[in-house]
């Protein structure tokens, strides 16, 4: 294959891996960045002798293909872990499955549910405007109506007013609502495996061993200083890929030519020349890049999120990996337990809880966090994850924007920009993935083309 120059726009966990397979297959590679480090949210933050993760960020060891590429930036410099998870629904607890238990629900909403499934088969599918049409479509009206509450809570918005296309981006594709003796015979069909999920607390790799076959544990950590490792080890290995670094970077304006590409910094008027681009910034900032009129931002919603982070005696938390609460009543949402990822990554008597909490942004706890402290740790404590009077000591951190989804009528308006961007000289400007291995697979099909 011919060398070619691609500039990587955006240097998160996508604009990384971009850079990286392009690069190991011998392009010249330069990655821009509003940063002074590559990373984004996955860049852990330190505190005393912990590594605060900015909410649950585990690898999945779900195919051969995206294990071996984090294990090969990492250096293979991971432990693996032994996953255990929960959710809460309705006050009930149900291990090993991390979406939420339906089956809480009485035993009408469950037939309802069963019933409305499996009509499903046959009935006409409309062209759904939102995500709400589009659960419809795929699970009924009972189950759209009952996520609605959780998407509410989890993502702060209606999913009557969210983009069918999140359906992609949530983990709601497969439903919980039959006990798993049951559940595993329904499997059985091809249409209602897509639709029915169990719990996998015997065999956290069952419905993954076919493509992942090399590692034998469901989930792996970096060995050592949070997901801060993997951004370290990622800026190591792609400055001996001899990538080029732009990073601290204000605004540049984008003029395309026949066979390639100008970015003009408007700081410096330092220009950089390339064949091609991969997109890996935020979406909804393409048409201002690119010069394109459009109304793209009025179409992304971002989640306000705070994070606790408590320090206790290991003595005290329970042995989960990390749980989902579902909880209407509680502000708590995740709550994960990175030192029970490997006892080895802290081997004094503290460990660290995270717990991931989605507000508005001018509600009372997002104006006053601290004044919540108390209850975020009784609901722990309700919950029976953590078995202590007393945290040693707490930090708080806020963050405006912890994650996005896509408002109703999104997908029409990027279709406006993207047909308006080179096909031959932009890439990567369509996707909107949200899990790492998600990324990771998209950046490959690119890299095929």
């Amino acid at each position: 294959m011919k060398s070619k120059h691609w500039i990587v726009i955006g240097g998160g966990v996508k604009g990384i891996v971009g850079a990286y397979l392009l690069s190991k297959n011998n392009n010249k590679v330069t990655l821009i960045d509003r940063a002074e480090k590559i990373g984004g949210v996955l860049r852990s933050e330190k505190w005393d002798t912990f590594y605060m993760d900015k909410g649950c960020h585990l690898f999945d060891n779900e195919s051969d293909l995206t294990t071996k590429l984090a294990m090969e930036i990492m250096d293979n410099e991971v432990v693996p872990v032994n996953v255990k998870y929960a959710s809460f629904v309705n006050d009930q607890k149900t291990s090993g499955i991390a979406i939420p238990n339906l089956g809480s629900f009485s035993d009408d909403i469950c037939k309802n549910i069963l019933w409305e499934s499996l009509n499903m088969i046959k009935a006409p599918k409309n062209n759904p405007k939102s995500l709400f049409e589009h659960i419809s479509n795929i699970h009924g009206e009972t189950v759209a109506e009952i996520l609605d509450a959780f998407i509410k809570k989890t993502h702060i918005i209606s999913s009557k007013d969210v983009d069918p296309i999140s359906f992609n981006l949530l983990p709601y594709k497969r439903i919980k609502f039959l006990d798993d003796k049951i559940g595993r015979v329904l499997k059985q069909s091809a249409y209602l495996d897509e639709k029915i999920a169990i719990s996998s607390t015997e065999n956290l790799m069952e419905f993954y061993k076919e493509k992942a076959k090399l590692y034998k544990y469901r989930n792996f950590y970096p060995a050592k200083n949070g997901l801060t490792l993997f951004c370290d080890k990622s800026y190591e290995k792609l400055l001996n890929l001899n990538v080029d670094f732009k990073l601290n970077q204000g605004p540049f304006k984008v003029n395309f030519g026949k066979k390639g590409v100008d970015l003009i910094f408007d700081s410096s008027d330092e220009t950089i020349s390339g064949d091609h681009i991969l997109w890996a910034g935020s979406q909804e900032y393409l048409g201002d890049t690119f010069g394109i009129e459009n109304d793209l931002k009025n179409f992304v919603h971002s989640v306000p999120m705070i994070l606790y982070y408590f320090q206790v005696d290991k003595k005290s938390i329970c042995d989960y990996s990390y749980i989902h609460n579902f909880n209407s009543d509680d502000y708590t949402f995740r709550v994960s337990f990175p030192t029970n990822y490997n006892k080895k990554l802290y081997p004094g008597n503290d460990a660290i809880v995270c717990v991931e909490v989605p507000v508005k942004l001018n509600s009372d706890i997002w104006k006053s966090p601290d004044l919540f402290t108390n209850k975020i740790w009784r609901e722990l404590g309700e919950l029976d994850l953590i078995n202590a009077h007393k945290y040693k000591k707490v930090k708080i951190l806020q963050t405006p924007v912890s994650y996005k989804i896509p408002k109703k009528g999104y997908s029409k308006e990027i279709k406006k920009i993207t047909k308006m961007l080179p096909k031959d000289i932009v890439y990567g400007a369509s996707e909107w993935e949200f899990s790492k291995n998600g990324i990771i697979n998209s950046l490959y099909k690119i890299i095929q083309k």
